[in-house]
């Protein structure tokens, strides 16, 4: 079985650090990918607000359009009150969506701020291993779903939201859980890739997403939490993520070499050095704000 367009996402993915490793050496298929084929670093909506990302992706639509912004942290219209806005708010419809309308058959697995609708021509998995969840765990068909469980199992990361490890043991067994997940997502992918022959087969690796927020330290040399004790194999769990997904995508290269291949990410990632997470400390050092034990 076959597909003419494979689109792999990589959420949160940081070319500097894939240029960084392909011109040591390392991650021989993207450097294949990026010698052989067109690449290009674009802007993103991340510059306003990361939470519209997605969506852009989807719909071709700019935030103003689609009305997402920053999906967790959202005001509602005319308050300071903040709510999360989920993926049936999204105003503009799917390009997938389009494709089924018009005869195409497609393969959506876990692309983030999206669900499944009735009907859809071929199969969308939402939510099996999603780092920001905006929809409930389902699919089309809605036995797809359970299949994948009893198939895959569960995410190792399901539910597992920015909590930062508070041992080095703790820490070895995430980064032993990000690698899980990126194995089953990468295998979920060839099994669905050799079920029947598809016009699109669209697949997000969020696992970077969360390596970016909860490693990223570990790498990071200038960054105030890297700890120059830790071992060996904590310094290079990022790497490690990215090796994992490169096999992946040699795999998928494998099963289908005739397919056009799409990579991409919704954004980058690194450190955060805005001051942000002081405002509220100033605010209650001037009174603005009640302190914590008052």
């Amino acid at each position: 079985m076959s597909a003419r367009l494979i689109a792999v996402a990589m959420e949160a993915a940081e070319i500097t650090l894939i240029e960084q490793w392909c011109n040591a050496g390392k991650l021989p298929n993207f450097n294949q990918l990026m010698q052989t084929g067109y690449w290009q670093k674009l802007k993103s909506t991340a510059d306003v607000a990361s939470g519209g990302t997605w969506p852009t992706l989807h719909t071709g639509c700019s935030p103003a359009k689609h009305g997402i912004a920053r999906s967790h942290r959202h005001l509602k219209t005319g308050t300071y009150e903040i709510h999360k806005q989920y993926a049936d708010q999204v105003r503009q419809d799917t390009f997938w969506n389009y494709l089924s309308a018009k005869g195409y058959r497609s393969a959506i697995l876990d692309v983030p701020k999206s669900f499944p609708v009735a009907n859809f021509n071929g199969i969308h998995l939402v939510n099996w291993g999603d780092e920001h969840q905006s929809w409930k765990q389902s699919s089309w068909p809605p036995e797809f779903s359970e299949e994948v469980i009893a198939k895959y199992g569960r995410h190792p990361l399901e539910g597992w939201y920015q909590q930062r490890p508070t041992t080095p043991e703790k820490y070895k067994a995430l980064v032993n859980d990000l690698i899980s997940g990126i194995q089953l997502r990468t295998q979920l992918v060839s099994d669905v890739l050799q079920r029947e022959s598809w016009d699109l087969l669209m697949v997000s690796y969020s696992e970077l997403h969360w390596a970016g927020h909860i490693i990223w330290h570990t790498m990071d040399k200038n960054h105030p939490d890297y700890n120059p004790q830790q071992s060996e194999e904590l310094e290079n769990a990022m790497y490690r993520c990215y090796e994992e997904i490169d096999k992946g995508l040699g795999k998928i290269r494998s099963l289908d070499p005739e397919a056009i291949l799409m990579i991409f990410a919704n954004s980058g990632m690194g450190p955060n050095y805005s001051g942000r997470h002081l405002i509220t400390q100033v605010l209650q050092e001037i009174g603005m704000v009640p302190k914590n034990d008052q």
